[in-house]
Parts: C-alpha cells; structure tokens; sequence
C-alpha cells in the first residue's frame, strides 16, 4: 500500500521559495542558508537586525566575513567533515560591529538538495549570550561578596560568644565564687541571705545574656558595710543607723564613704539612698 501523499511536502513542492521565506521570517533566531564555499544564498529578518546590513549586501558574502578568525576555521573544518542530515552545535563569535567579536552558539546541518550540499546555520542572539554571560558574572560576584559578608559574620558571631565566655567565667570567678565562700563562712542567717539575694541576682543576669549590667561591686562590701546598705534602704538616717548598731556618728560616716567607694560613686551627686533604692528595684523590673 502506498503511503499518502504529506500534504506539506506538496505544498513544499509547488512553492519552495514562499514556504522557506515564510519559515525564515517566522524564526526568533537568525538563520543563514550557506553553500559549500560558504557564500550566504539566503537569510532571514533576524539576521539583518543583528548585523545590520541590509539583505542585498547579505546574500553572495562569504559568511567567513562575519566571524572571527577562531570561528572561520571552526565552521570551515566542521563543514568539509559534516555529513548530509547531521547536525553540529558549538560556539563561535561574530562581529556584530567594528569593535569585539561577540560570543555566541550555532547550529549547523547539512541538507543536501538536488546535488547540492546546501547548509543551514542557526544563530542564537549574541546579544542574549552576551547577557547571560554579563548575569552569570554578576552573579558569581555577587555570591563572593555574600560568602565573605557571611565569614564575616560568623566570625563576629564567634568572637562575641568567646568574649560572652569570657566575661561569664570572669564574673563567676571574680564575683560569685567569693560570695560563696562568704555564705559558707557567715553565721548571721540575715547576712547570708544578704550575700544570696545578690548571687541570684548575678545569676538571673547572667541567663539574661547580660540584657543587664551586673554590679558585682555589692560583693566586696564587709558584713558591716552590708547591714548599713540596708538601714539606708530602710530610710534610716546616719544617726538612727549608729544608735542601732551601737557604733559612733563617725564610724557609720566613715563606713559610707567607703560603700560610696567600692560602688564608684566617689565624685558623683548621686544619693546613696536613691542608688539602693533604684538596685533594689532592678530584679523587680526586670522580671
């Protein structure tokens, strides 16, 4: 049984010339129909865009004219080993104006036609490449730039955990540990509740990430000097506090310059009132 006759291929028949200019106008890409001495026999509408001559001037150049000397010798070896029906693809540049050849990629196949071995070039728009390539640059700038802003960070990152480290094993060294042995050795139960509340209290800032600032100032105070901090907190004067521990005016006067000194508020206008006061508020606020 003999096959029906394409329907394509009658039309393709009765007008080659029509059939193939409507094809080559309706391609995105550029298409060049060459010869085996590579003179340009046809082209289409993209083409001319793309380089800018006009279709007259096209047609009969010799297509070596229109790509650089590494491109003229590609296509002119692939095309004397190219067999009839197959298809190669690789890069070439083209000189699209006076100034450097532009990379980009064709698609070459042989279709011989009544004993001719005709060639059809397919070329992608450089333009297209060129703009990939210019993204794909950018792009890999932009990821260095990103990786070095990321180490940066993680570097910081690093730096401050071990200065958190640091400064959490220098408080407890400096501050709770000392205050431990304090409790240990204290036999007042109102004393050691005294030096407790102020370990809680750098406890509570250290888990806080020190949101806080820890005053462990309060832990070099004497077990008098304690007892006098909360008189002062009571609201008790200097003379209600001497009367209550049965010590002299200028004792309890001498004790409070050195609890102003051992608090670094020696030269400042601050009350010694308002400053315990405003401590013992702290744990409260910041709950």
């Amino acid at each position: 049984m003999q096959p029906k006759n394409n329907p394509l291929s009658l039309l393709a028949k009765k007008k080659p010339e029509k059939l193939l200019r409507s094809v080559l106008e309706l391609s995105s890409e550029g298409i060049i129909l060459i010869d085996a001495t590579l003179r340009i026999i046809e082209v289409n509408p993209k083409i001319q865009e793309l380089y800018r001559i006009p279709y007259e001037r096209l047609i009969g150049e010799d297509l070596r004219k229109l790509l650089d000397t590494q491109g003229r010798e590609t296509l002119q070896e692939i095309i004397l080993g190219l067999e009839d029906g197959r298809t190669w693809i690789g890069p070439v540049a083209c000189w699209l104006d006076e100034k450097d050849p532009v990379p980009a990629k064709i698609s070459l196949k042989r279709t011989d036609m009544s004993n001719q071995r005709l060639f059809l070039l397919v070329l992608e728009d450089p333009r297209s490449f060129k703009t990939l390539e210019e993204n794909l640059s950018r792009e890999k700038v932009q990821t260095r730039e990103m990786y070095i802003t990321l180490r940066n960070v993680m570097k910081a990152i690093e730096q401050e955990k071990k200065g958190w480290e640091g400064e959490i094993a220098n408080k407890i060294e400096k501050y709770l540990l000392p205050a431990l042995e304090r409790v240990k050795r204290e036999p007042y139960g109102e004393m050691r509740n005294s030096y407790l509340d102020l370990i809680r209290e750098h406890l509570l800032g250290l888990t806080r990430g020190f949101s806080r600032e820890l005053d462990g100032r309060f832990l070099r105070l004497t077990r008098s000097e304690m007892r006098i901090c909360r008189y002062i907190q009571g609201g008790y004067s200097t003379k209600e506090i001497s009367e209550a521990m049965h010590t002299s005016f200028e004792t309890i006067q001498t004790h409070r310059k050195n609890i102003r000194k051992k608090l670094g508020l020696r030269g400042r206008t601050i009350n010694l009132y308002s400053y315990l006061s405003s401590r013992q508020r702290q744990p409260e606020s910041s709950r």
